[in-house]
């Protein structure tokens, strides 16, 4: 950890525990912040799930696919039916290669959450993958299906991720 970097994560922590909050990590906030925060809260208390989840997801945006499977693994260790760790789980094992892996885990994530558009959307990227794109537009499709039904039209993502999962129905098309 070089000076500077030190300097902002004692600062940080002594902006923790000074205020008497355990942690106030921002959305927008930088993630090697949220990381350091989030690490700080995980050495803390180990049994935070939530802090841990979030953890995973600061690194498996930086693209640290090992530091944020072990994360996930431990949150599902304790808490099987996390949604969003299985979410998480089945991406970072898409990024890693292991597709098999990724399908089975998208396929439970939806026995959990049959509606969840985006989990389509993910399963169908491993089916290609997988080397099955019949069963990717088919979920392309479901995708697509449940973002009509289940989101409101005025949802600010609503666009974005509709444009997201058309591209990829059209992509597969070509």
């Amino acid at each position: 950890m070089n000076g500077v970097s030190l300097l902002l994560a004692f600062g940080l922590f002594l902006t923790i525990f000074s205020s008497g909050v355990l942690a106030h990590v921002e959305e927008d906030m930088p993630d090697a912040i949220a990381m350091t925060e989030y690490e700080m809260l995980v050495d803390m208390n180990p049994d935070d799930v939530e802090s841990r989840y979030r953890l995973a997801m600061v690194y498996y945006r930086q693209k640290k696919y090992t530091q944020a499977r072990a994360e996930l693994d431990r949150v599902l260790e304790t808490t099987p039916d996390h949604f969003h760790a299985l979410e998480g789980l089945g991406l970072v094992t898409l990024e890693l290669g292991e597709y098999g892996q990724s399908l089975a885990i998208f396929e439970k994530a939806l026995l959990k959450v049959p509606e969840d558009n985006h989990i389509y959307y993910y399963l169908g990227r491993a089916l290609e993958k997988n080397n099955d794109p019949s069963g990717a537009e088919k979920a392309y499709r479901t995708a697509i299906a449940n973002h009509k039904k289940h989101v409101p039209p005025d949802d600010k993502q609503y666009a974005g991720d509709l444009a997201m999962f058309e591209k990829a129905l059209a992509e597969l098309n070509r």
